[in-house]
């Protein structure tokens, strides 16, 4: 397994050791998403925004507790931007990992895919869905986007199965 990861979201091909050789005899794709490596100018914009933010709540209420909270509660509501997901796509599913924890959805959860420009989308339903926003799953790209999106279609959208919206999948 080679460590050939760039800061920002490059990929690596992961060949899976002969003990834990997937069924399908097929690869593995990881990569990490760190938005804030990518673009540096952005994460220093969002956390001077968060404390002119802070500083607003300060003067408004007199209570450097209110300050000191919503400076917290702002920070947790973008954390994904601030540090790194790692992703894998195999044979099991979808596994997302974010500050020492992992989620697997294996690859029955979805039936439908919408590739976005920096993003895929993994639907649990065959048509658009209110529920979709609730029960999928984004999937931030990196460097490799053409790879991961070929990947996530051959598992979700079998041959002969296409996309309700315009046959490929993609948002259109």
């Amino acid at each position: 397994m080679g460590e050939e990861r760039a800061a920002g979201g490059a990929c690596k091909h992961v060949e899976e050791p002969s003990g834990g050789q997937l069924t399908d005899g097929s690869t593995a794709v990881e990569w990490t998403s760190h938005p804030v490596a990518r673009h540096q100018l952005k994460g220093a914009i969002l956390l001077l925004i968060t404390l002119l933010c802070c500083c607003g709540v300060w003067l408004w209420l007199e209570h450097w507790f209110y300050a000191a909270f919503s400076g917290v509660v702002l920070f947790l509501s973008t954390m994904r931007y601030y540090f790194p997901t790692q992703y894998r796509l195999d044979a099991e599913g979808v596994r997302a990992g974010f500050l020492g924890t992992s989620k697997l959805r294996p690859w029955s959860d979805f039936k439908n895919v919408y590739v976005h420009e920096t993003a895929v989308f993994l639907a649990p339903f065959g048509k658009p869905s209110r529920l979709d926003a609730f029960r999928g799953m984004w999937i931030v790209l990196g460097a490799n986007k053409d790879e991961a999106v070929a990947y996530v279609k051959e598992r979700v959208a079998p041959a002969g199965r296409a996309s309700p919206r315009n046959g490929t999948g993609e948002r259109g």
